[in-house]
């Protein structure tokens, strides 16, 4: 912070005098021109070695964003091993190449690294971790909220792990980034 520039201007130093800047580049894990087509088709053939269960619950989902009449909040259990986020990668594929957003988030960052373009549920509702995960920080102009409005599928990945004091604040971002 401000007393470590200067502490540092004391001694006509900068950071870079004592630590390098770091040299590695992190790539995206997603080329810049995706090819929509190419994943929607791997979707489909990854859908064919789902099991019966894993089919039901894909084609429940998938019905539900064609037709407004159907339950659109499902809740998929199962003990660890089960093909929880297999299920949820076909999907995102499926999605993916009929070019409808997904989102895909956890509660801890280990969780959310086995999803596709996953991330923790602090950093898409933008939660403060300084105040107890009650607060979501995020503005309702800027761009991540516009991402969010523009995002048809959510899936939250260990649902049961959030506290409900966050899930009231998680829907609540959610409903103000909508304008209701």
């Amino acid at each position: 912070g401000k007393e470590n520039k200067i502490l540092f201007f004391r001694f006509s130093k900068s950071i870079e005098s004592f630590i390098s800047p770091p040299t590695y580049i992190i790539n995206s894990p997603f080329p810049p021109q995706m090819d929509f087509d190419e994943i929607g088709e791997e979707g489909a053939s990854l859908y064919e070695t789902l099991t019966l269960e894993q089919k039901n619950a894909c084609d429940d989902s998938l019905a539900a964003l064609d037709d407004p009449f159907l339950p659109r909040l499902f809740y998929l259990d199962g003990c660890g091993g089960s093909g929880k986020t297999y299920l949820y990668n076909v999907i995102w594929k499926i999605l993916m190449g009929r070019r409808i957003k997904m989102s895909c988030s956890a509660w801890t960052g280990i969780a959310s690294t086995l999803l596709p373009d996953g991330r923790t549920i602090a950093s898409i509702y933008k939660i403060g971790i300084n105040k107890d995960c009650r607060a979501s920080l995020l503005k309702l102009n800027n761009k991540e909220a516009a991402a969010l409005r523009e995002t048809s599928v959510f899936v939250e990945n260990e649902a049961s792990m959030i506290s409900r004091e966050t899930s009231g604040d998680n829907g609540s971002s959610i409903e103000r980034c909508d304008g209701e």
